[in-house]
């Protein structure tokens, strides 16, 4: 990525069995900048791991491998940004169906240089995780139909600019969404049938006061 990734268009694919769905990936030292990505009409069949994900942490291993190895966004520490800092920005994924993925989505950023300005729209997913988020910021999400096996099934950690607008959600138990994250900022969940915000939406106590707003 140390070149840099501009103005790119996908459109029409389908995966069948692969890795990962739609896959990117940098880590701390690669610098560049991705920007003005546009992705949209793309079918997922039994994706083994990730079917949409973003991860800043790669180490050169394959996804399920990375998977193994733990929970790299546990990584708290914020380094200075330089030109060896990767960043990712302006990209806009839309119309995805996906039948049978380990995880549904997952964004994690760095937390000296967050995933920036991402858009997902009409996204219908199976998984057993549903969505997480980390170390991002400008995220906007609608019309997002996710039938996880596990709970929560939104997870947002260290995130800000957060606007969830419909979210249709089959998952089975409690909670809904997990908010936490000392560096969580405005958070905005609308449309998703919460009708008991205490119960269906669970904030870190490290979480500032007034960050989550839930609009039924």
């Amino acid at each position: 990525m140390s070149g840099g990734v501009r103005n790119l268009h996908v459109s029409n694919c389908i995966f069948i069995g692969t890795d990962v769905g739609l896959r990117f990936k940098s880590n701390r030292g690669r610098g560049g900048v991705v920007e003005n990505i546009y992705i949209s009409e793309i079918e997922m069949l039994n994706i083994p791991t990730q079917a949409i994900s973003f991860n800043l942490y790669y180490s050169g291993k394959s996804a399920a491998e990375d998977l193994d190895a733990g929970d790299n966004g546990s990584v708290e520490k914020l380094l200075p940004v330089t030109e060896e800092t990767p960043r990712f920005k302006n990209i806009i994924i839309r119309n995805v169906n996906c039948k049978g993925a380990l995880q549904g989505i997952f964004l994690q950023g760095l937390p000296e240089m967050n995933l920036e300005n991402i858009t997902l729209d009409n996204i219908q997913m199976e998984s057993d995780f549903g969505l997480i988020c980390s170390d991002a910021k400008d995220i906007k999400i609608t019309n997002l139909n996710l039938k996880a096996k596990r709970t929560p099934a939104v997870d947002l950690k260290n995130s800000m600019e957060v606007i969830i607008d419909g979210l249709i959600s089959k998952s089975e138990g409690f909670p809904l969404v997990h908010v936490s994250g000392k560096r969580t900022g405005k958070t905005v969940l609308k449309n998703m049938g919460i009708t008991n915000a205490e119960k269906q939406v669970v904030i870190g106590n490290e979480v500032g006061k007034n960050k989550v707003q839930v609009i039924k």
